[in-house]
Parts: C-alpha cells; sequence; structure tokens
C-alpha cells in the first residue's frame, strides 16, 4: 500500500499528504498542510462543509409590540415558524430583508392548508406556517395589540416548501338553456315576405344555423342584434347568401353572443337594406342556440 494519500477538495484540487502506513493504518507526517482551492486552509478559506439543516430559534413571548425574532437566512430556503398561543386579536406581521434595514412583508402558509385558503403576511391565530425565505434575513413581529400573550419559535430549513395539498370540489352545475348551456332549436319555414322574425328577445347565444333555400334563385339570411328592426332602413350583423338549391350548415364554433336579441329576415335582394319578399316555403331555417 503506498505511504501518501491523495486527497481532493470541492474544487477538483488534488493534494498529496505524506503518511506512514503499517498494518492498512496511515499516519499523516507532522507539520501537514491542507488546501482548499491550492490554498492553505484559513479562517477565510476554510474546509468546505455541509450545512446543519435546521437552525432553531427558541420561543419567544410578547405581549406588547416587539420583535420575536430577527435571523439570518444565509443557506437557507425556508422558515418554520410556530405559534403556541396567539390570545385574541393580536396580529404578528412576517417580513424579509435583504440589508437587514429595509423591510417587507412576507405570506407563508398553515400546513393544515389544503390549497382553499390564500397565503398570509400575518398570524393570528395559533397553528405552524410556513414561508420561504430566498432573502438574506427574517423577521416576526407583533404589530398588533388584542388581549393575551403571543408566543413564536422559528425553524429554518435548506429545503424549499413543499406544495400545498388540493382539496377539490366537486359542485353540480344546471345548464343555462338560453345562454352557453343546452342547445335550444328553432326551426322556421319562409312565409311570403321578407320573413321578419323575432328568434330571441333577450341577449342570447348562436352556434350554428342550418339554412336549406329550394329556389332557383339566391335568398340572403339577414341577423340583427337589436331590440327592433326596420326593414330597408335597419343594417343587419349578418348577411348570408343562400346558394339556390342547396343546403348549408354555418357553424359558430365559439357561439356568436347576441347582446341584445336575435332576429332575423329573408330576402330576395343582397342589399343589406333589402327588403323585396320571397315565396312561401323557399327557405327552411334551423337555429341551434
Amino acid at each position: 500500500m503506498p505511504n501518501n494519500i491523495i486527497l481532493k477538495d470541492g474544487l477538483g484540487v488534488s493534494q498529496t499528504v505524506r503518511t506512514t502506513e503499517v498494518g492498512g493504518i496511515h499516519t499523516p507526517h507532522q507539520n501537514t498542510t491542507l488546501q482548499v482551492g491550492g490554498a492553505d486552509v484559513t479562517s477565510t478559506n476554510a474546509l468546505p462543509v455541509n450545512q446543519v439543516d435546521g437552525s432553531y430559534t427558541a420561543p419567544v413571548t410578547l405581549s406588547t409590540t416587539g420583535t420575536f425574532f430577527s435571523v439570518d437566512c444565509l443557506g437557507f430556503l425556508s422558515a418554520v415558524v410556530s405559534c403556541t398561543q396567539a390570545g385574541s386579536g393580536n396580529v404578528v406581521t412576517i417580513e424579509a430583508s435583504n440589508d437587514n434595514s429595509i423591510w417587507l412583508p412576507v405570506a407563508g402558509y398553515d400546513i393544515s392548508n389544503t390549497g382553499t385558503t390564500p397565503s398570509a403576511t400575518t398570524i393570528t391565530s395559533t397553528g405552524i406556517r410556513v414561508f420561504t425565505s430566498l432573502a438574506r434575513y427574517f423577521r416576526a413581529r407583533l404589530t398588533g395589540l388584542g388581549t393575551g400573550s403571543v408566543t413564536l419559535d422559528c425553524l429554518l430549513r435548506r429545503d424549499m416548501p413543499g406544495r400545498l395539498g388540493v382539496n377539490a370540489n366537486i359542485n353540480s352545475i344546471t345548464p343555462n338553456t338560453d345562454v352557453g348551456g343546452l342547445t335550444t332549436f328553432n326551426p322556421y319555414v319562409s312565409a311570403a315576405t321578407n320573413n321578419l322574425t323575432a328568434v330571441s328577445t333577450t341577449p342570447t347565444t348562436l352556434s350554428a344555423i342550418i339554412a336549406s333555400n329550394t329556389s332557383a334563385s339566391w335568398r340572403y339570411l339577414k341577423i340583427f342584434n337589436a331590440a327592433t328592426v326596420t326593414m330597408g332602413t335597419t343594417t343587419p350583423n349578418l348577411n348570408i347568401g343562400l346558394p339556390p338549391g342547396q343546403t348549408i350548415t354555418i357553424p359558430l364554433p365559439v357561439y356568436a353572443r347576441l347582446g341584445t336579441a336575435l332576429r332575423f329576415a329573408i330576402t330576395a335582394g343582397a342589399g343589406l337594406t333589402d327588403n323585396s319578399a320571397i315565396a312561401a316555403n323557399e327557405v327552411v331555417l334551423n337555429f341551434l342556440r
């Protein structure tokens, strides 16, 4: 067995430690100096060691405004604050700072939270709260006075806070038959007029139109989102040509939401304000809402 031991520090730099080996036991030579990164170990160039997980601040009880604790979080990622007595109406504010001078609120959550309660920057009741401690300093202060005393302690952890549990509330849903719920069907057969008709006099939706034109000429479906329509004057919101001798489907995948009403007319002319009548039974319409 060789008489020397090769050590490698956290930076990958190797160092040979001269030893005397007897029976498998290495005894370093006197005056052996350890190095880190090629430099001797000193108070400012210490050996790299893992930080112990958990830095505990013992319980502090306050009944007047003041600071329970103010701790250095360097090397830690979370803080667990336990409130074992809260009194009544007292308010504890949790804060963080990078310079130990300017402090800002930090929100945390109760470990019993199932995801239904928002995180909070204050503590007003007993329980264990978890906070992220990415800033350098972390503190808790009694800022609002009620009655009784408040007791807090704090444990810094190297791990990030765990995820909240999720409480899934399953509620029954009753579809709305007029807006975004169950589909409503409205069939119409043309009369020997301009066919001005109110499908709905209140706000509604429109998901599709199925139109059959049995005549040998083009016919024109005019859709109005209006409380009142004067044919020959009111301009339609949609003006759809219906080809002769064909059935067409006009889908509206995201629904057309009509905020006033749904009215239609069927005319022989393509003009927006055309008012010419068609023959009876020429056009069959089906509105899907």
